[in-house]
């Protein structure tokens, strides 16, 4: 789960944590590190987002590498990675077997996000700078499928399943 890595990267001392509040500034730091929300206030412009990018997601590539290359040496056949705010920068779809993109309708994905503590504008704000689920699609090809999770999970349950099959 690429979001627990990025928890784990926010921790107070790490590298990614030091370079952040050297960038955003020592406000985004709290008693344990990174704190989201002050960080969130510090997000005003595309660029400070791509600043943010720069930092967080090659680290967060790093460790998820670390993550699948100890799991394969352990006999692992197959690894998950949950990526829910993919970067535009989709090189993460070259090393997978299968890229499977969960959709929902708009208004969905804004609910889940406000239940998870977001603001509304906050929530659309970040929707709007990811890709859409055909675009993920078109960037992943033949190994790209999109199931709709926008039903009972359940349902998400068994299109996982017939995808696995």
């Amino acid at each position: 789960d690429a979001d627990l890595v990025v928890h784990d990267l926010y921790k107070a001392g790490t590298d990614t944590s030091k370079k952040i509040a050297e960038r955003f500034g020592a406000s985004v730091l709290g008693d344990e590190g990174i704190n989201r929300a002050a960080l969130s206030k510090e997000l005003k412009t595309e660029w400070d987002w791509k600043d943010l990018e720069s930092i967080v997601h090659p680290e967060v590539r790093t460790e998820i590498t670390k993550r699948v290359d100890a799991a394969r040496a352990d006999g692992v056949s197959i690894c998950t990675l949950e990526l829910p705010a993919l970067p535009r920068n989709v090189s993460w779809m070259d090393d997978a077997d299968l890229v499977i993109i969960c959709d929902a309708t708009r208004a969905t994905l804004i609910a889940r996000a406000t239940e998870r503590g977001l603001r509304e504008e906050q929530a659309v704000r970040r929707l709007d700078r990811q890709l859409s689920s055909n675009e993920l699609k078109a960037a992943g090809g033949e190994n790209a499928v999109i199931i709709d999770t926008d039903q009972s999970a359940e349902e998400t349950q068994k299109q996982l399943k017939g995808l696995l099959e």
